[in-house]
């Protein structure tokens, strides 16, 4: 739940390596936008296809 969302912005986000972070980073980022989140081979350790499911839903993801 977020509560005073209206304040959240984009940022550069360092998910330390961690599959968990870098999803909830990225959950996150399609609610404020414009977010970068580092270390997006971490999630291969858990759901190998998130990045795939992020963009069938409408986030805009790129890989750079």
């Amino acid at each position: 739940m977020l509560k005073n969302s209206e304040n959240l912005i984009g940022a550069d986000l360092n998910s330390e390596n961690d599959h968990r972070l870098f999803m909830a980073f990225c959950i996150a980022g399609m609610y404020v936008g414009n977010c970068s989140v580092s270390h997006p081979e971490s999630v291969k350790i858990s759901y190998p296809d998130f990045i795939q499911e992020m963009k069938r839903i409408g986030c805009k993801i790129s890989l750079d």
